[in-house]
This record gives structure tokens, C-alpha cells and sequence, in this order.
């Protein structure tokens, strides 16, 4: 007998069905299988429709959506993109496209058709190069290439944090399955606890809960998820370093770090602290001292609002990093889409 579904992987299952029942009502869909990942509060399930499988990944403390076209079952790619090379004229957000599945359902329904068609043998490839180009427009190069990745401070500074090189993994797919090597493979006990030291007062206080722990095959990448009230924090541990992030329940898919959160609901801030204050010693007293505020800019009533101040501010940043980096390093100039 197969393994009962866990509770992560049922509830997976019925937020598809609320969020995109055009699927099933009006194509057809199969949910083929949904099961539960190493670690806790991480599931995926599977979903066939039209000449497409659907991969929900409940793991991160996020939710992520691959498609993979039956010709080639086992070459997954992010749903964010293949709805962008698929309809390039359409305007979409900036990644992530979606931030919930409601959006998704919201953007999948008039498109799905499309999505099926972009994804057919005869146009695979011409979509998946497509989704290249406006990926990489969007990114920061340096011309000739920095010679070392980007340091903690420009990646917490743009907010690129370091979960798993997914956007790498989509531009070098693989044969078989891209995905295997970014699903959690247990529980990290010891992160959670230090997660738990460091919130200690939105535990004790607000009744946070933890709703997810990964641990990853790449170096020591590990994840902790928990929410409290209208927000979900993340911490990820990547070679050492530990960073905050955050993301309003109402799109888990929407992360910032703490510190640029911190940025645009402190009144007045001027972000000098902005790096620090995304890593984890010392993140506990400056979320207790301000959550109030952060959880009403975060609320349903109040998010876009907010989230339009987070893209600028993220804007403005990287405009700032891009001046400083070209004053400093003239021989290697940086632009966006280099």
C-alpha cells in the first residue's frame, strides 16, 4: 500500500484545487501524486494537464511551480519563466512573477493554451531561449565576468539571497531531472534551534510556529521557515552565514531580506544598517522591537502598497551598488543585462 499523504502534501493538494480549479473543471487535470520531502512541512505534488505535468514543490517555507511537457518529462522548468518566454508581450512583475497560487491562477488560466503550445516539441526550445533572454536581462553583469561570485554584502544588498542556485540550475538544465539536487534531504535541529533562540519573543508572544526545516545537498544549506501573525521569516544557512528573510503569508513566494524590510517601515531609516541587520544574531530584537509595524505593512490591506516601496527601494539600491562598483572598478564595468 502506498504511504498516506502527509499532512504538508494534503494541504498542497487542496490550496491547487482553491487556487486554480480551472484546471480540473475546465481541462481535465489528474492530480497524479502528492507526497511528502525529507525534513518538515516540505511536500510535492504532481499534476497532469493538457500535454503538460505540473510539479508543486511545498519546500523553503515557499511554494514553487515547474512544468515539464510530456516529451520530456524529466527537464523541469520554473513556471515563472516559461509563462514569460511563452506570452513575451504580456507585462509581467519581475520575478517572481507569481507570488502565490492564487496569482499563478490568475495569470495560468487565459494561458494555459499558450503555455501548452510555447512547451510543444516543434517550440521548446525556441521558449526556453526566449525565457533566457528576458532572465538575463534583468540580472547584473560585470563585463569582463568578476572572477569570484558577489560578495554576502551585494547579494543581502540586492536581495539575491543564497536558498539554492536555482537561477544557474535554470540556465544549465540537465537531462534528467534539474530539480533532484534542491529538494531537502532532512531536518537541520540545529538551525531550528538557534531559529528559535534568536525569536524567541515572537514564540513566546505572537504564537509563532515553525512550518518548515530543510536541509540541502549543496554545501550546508539549510532552511527554517515559521509564522507569526501575518508573516512568514526564513532563515537560510549558506556556507556559515545566516540570513532573515521575509514574505507576507498572503504571497510566500515574495521574499525580502530583513534588513530592506526594515528600510522601508522604519520611518526616517537611511539603510546604513541594512546589510547587518539581515543576519540572524541580533535579527530577534529588531523584529520584536518592530513588529507591529512590519506586520501591518504586510498585511492583506496594506502589502501592495508596501511591496511597490520594496521594489523601488530594491531599485534604487542596485542603481547605487552599480555607480559605487563602476567608481571603484572602472576596468570592469557592471550594468543591468550585462
Amino acid at each position: 500500500m502506498p504511504p498516506r499523504p502527509s499532512p504538508a502534501a494534503e494541504q498542497l493538494v487542496s490550496e491547487i484545487g482553491k487556487a486554480l480549479p480551472f484546471l480540473f473543471a475546465r481541462h481535465g487535470a489528474e492530480t497524479l501524486s502528492s507526497q511528502l520531502l525529507p525534513g518538515f512541512g516540505n511536500a510535492q505534488v504532481f499534476v497532469r494537464v493538457q500535454d503538460l505535468t505540473l510539479r508543486f514543490l511545498l519546500t523553503l517555507g515557499s511554494v514553487d511551480v515547474l512544468v515539464a511537457p510530456h516529451h520530456t518529462p524529466n527537464e523541469w522548468h520554473s513556471m515563472d519563466m516559461m509563462l514569460v518566454g511563452a506570452d513575451p508581450s504580456a507585462k509581467f512583475p519581475r520575478r517572481p512573477v507569481f507570488g502565490s497560487l492564487a496569482e499563478l491562477g490568475t495569470l495560468l488560466e487565459p494561458r494555459l493554451l499558450l503555455l501548452n503550445e510555447a512547451l510543444s516539441k516543434q517550440r521548446l526550445t525556441e521558449t526556453v531561449e526566449r525565457s533566457r533572454q528576458i532572465l538575463t536581462r534583468s540580472l547584473i553583469g560585470v563585463s569582463p565576468p568578476m572572477p569570484q561570485p558577489p560578495s554576502l554584502g551585494l547579494r543581502s544588498l540586492l536581495g539575491a539571497f543564497r536558498v539554492i542556485p536555482r537561477v544557474v540550475r535554470f540556465l544549465t538544465p540537465k537531462s534528467k531531472d534539474n530539480w533532484k539536487n534542491l529538494l531537502p534531504i532532512g531536518s537541520d535541529d540545529a538551525l531550528e534551534g538557534k531559529v528559535r533562540d534568536e525569536f524567541r519573543a515572537l514564540f513566546e508572544k505572537y504564537g509563532a510556529s515553525v512550518t518548515s526545516n530543510g536541509r540541502y545537498p549543496t554545501m550546508d544549506h539549510a532552511v527554517v521557515a515559521f509564522d507569526a501573525s501575518n508573516l512568514r521569516f526564513r532563515v537560510v544557512r549558506d556556507r556559515g552565514d545566516l540570513d532573515v528573510s521575509l514574505a507576507p503569508l498572503l504571497a510566500i513566494r515574495d521574499w525580502h531580506p530583513l534588513g530592506l524590510a526594515l528600510m522601508v517601515t522604519q520611518p526616517g531609516a537611511d539603510g546604513s544598517n541594512q546589510n547587518s541587520s539581515s543576519r540572524l544574531r541580533g535579527a530577534g530584537s529588531l523584529v520584536e522591537r518592530e513588529f507591529p509595524m512590519l506586520n501591518e505593512a504586510y498585511s492583506v490591506t496594506r502589502y501592495r502598497a508596501t511591496c511597490e516601496q520594496l521594489r523601488q527601494k530594491q531599485k534604487e539600491l542596485e542603481i547605487a551598488w552599480i555607480e559605487e562598483w563602476n567608481r571603484t572598478n572602472p576596468h570592469m564595468p557592471a550594468k543591468v543585462g550585462g
